[in-house]
């Protein structure tokens, strides 16, 4: 599974305009709940909270991973933004996250959710990735730096 497989253009909010976790989590989830009726954004925000509730998604490095559940009829999403600064995020190492990756799916496309939770999490083990996007000014830009770590790796 590639990034450009799941993540596009329309998913990606570049900056975040969030300057606290929940406010970030919400506009990510908004962003991935575009197209759905207020009672399904109101579900997987609330599923993505509880989910922080029960641990972090901050995974260290400047990285935040959090994901949830869709009612039926969404079958998975992601989204991705960068925030301007810093925020805190609970996360493991301590340190505030700018770059947040999130993904949803309804209970029957779960292992979906985990392959590209895998795959994310693979790619931003790579400094230089993360440091590329962190510093991607726009959604066009983003992508342009996923695409070209997808083809230098071939993952």
């Amino acid at each position: 599974m590639r990034l450009t497989e799941f993540l596009s253009q329309s998913m990606v909010k570049i900056p975040l305009a969030g300057l606290t976790k929940r406010e970030v989590l919400q506009e990510l989830v908004e962003v991935v709940c575009q197209d759905q009726d207020d009672s399904v954004t109101e579900h997987v925000l609330q599923s993505v909270l509880e989910r922080e509730r029960l641990m972090s998604s901050g995974i260290g490095r400047g990285i935040g991973l959090p994901h949830g559940y869709s009612p039926g009829g969404m079958e998975f999403a992601a989204a991705m933004g960068v925030c301007p600064e810093p925020i805190p995020f609970d996360a493991i190492d301590g340190q505030p996250v700018r770059l947040v990756f999130l993904l949803i799916s309804d209970e029957e496309h779960l292992n979906t959710k985990l392959k590209a939770l895998a795959r994310v999490s693979r790619f931003l083990h790579r400094e230089d990735f993360r440091t590329a996007l962190m510093e991607c000014t726009s959604p066009a830009d983003a992508m342009r730096v996923i695409a070209e770590e997808e083809a230098r790796h071939r993952i």
